[in-house]
């Protein structure tokens, strides 16, 4: 009795673990191993989802650069803090009116370091960085324009990453202001871009060093045209990562996490 008794839970064993291979089979199912090998054979257009989330509210971190003792670029009375904090909490007026969830690293004239700032993000998990800042290059008074930097990082989240964020960016700003194109630019060493766990760019809008940018700069309705563009863009990024506005007008998306070659 004792004999068929074990006979018969070793055939209900068997019969698990055939059912379990089976399964993971059909759902092509890779072991935790390959997962790294998978990765590396991805082509530039190859995507494999390795993490999900339920869906949760998009969250954007705006960044205003310097603050406090510190006034970053400085010309004819402008302050580069001043000019960014404003632009910054005008594009969290306009996002958080569409809404957005947002957050600031400083929503005053205080000083913020380099690396609170990236912790601030990362923190919150934002799923994107924002910094706004103002260029300035005394030397060459005739250089004008919006450029905007990012430092090259992976993994891509939801399809995005920072290079693509700031051409998003860039594009936007110069086609809604009419400012100079500089481009994107790679810009490694920045903290608050590699600190930083998600995509991530810093915004210069102009050159305070310019007359003719300087005088866009100085002029409130330029500023807020600035953050019109800056929230177009967001907006733009955070629907090509999927998020959707649910009943109760909230930004809603799924983290992923894509492995690219």
């Amino acid at each position: 009795m004792k004999s068929r008794a074990s006979g018969f839970i070793i055939l209900v064993v068997l019969i698990v673990i055939i059912c379990s291979s089976f399964v993971k089979s059909e759902h092509n199912l890779l072991p935790a191993t390959d997962i790294k090998s998978y990765a590396n054979g991805l082509t530039e257009e190859g995507l494999s989802l390795i993490r999900a989330e339920a869906p949760r509210e998009a969250i954007v971190v705006i960044d205003p650069g310097h603050g406090g003792i510190d006034d970053g670029a400085t010309d004819f009375n402008l302050k580069e803090k001043d000019i960014c904090l404003d632009i910054s909490l005008k594009l969290g007026e306009l996002l958080k009116k569409d809404g957005i969830k947002t957050d600031f690293t400083r929503d005053k004239d205080n000083y913020v370091g380099l690396q609170d700032r990236a912790n601030k993000a990362n923190k919150e998990h934002a799923d994107l960085f924002i910094s706004v800042h103002i260029n300035k290059l005394p030397e060459y008074p005739e250089v004008k324009g919006t450029e905007v930097l990012f430092a090259p990082k992976q993994p891509y989240l939801n399809g995005m990453n920072s290079k693509r964020f700031a051409d998003i960016v860039c594009s936007q700003i110069v086609d809604s202001l009419k400012t100079e194109d500089n481009g994107i630019k790679s810009r490694p060493e920045l903290a608050v871009l590699h600190r930083t766990d998600m995509p991530a760019i810093i915004a210069e809008i102009g050159y305070i060093s310019n007359s003719a940018d300087r005088s866009n700069l100085s002029d409130p309705d330029f500023r807020e045209n600035a953050a019109h563009s800056l929230a177009t863009a967001t907006e733009k990024a955070l629907q090509m990562m999927g998020a959707k506005v649910n009943s109760d007008n909230k930004w809603m998306i799924s983290s992923e996490t894509d492995i690219k070659k």
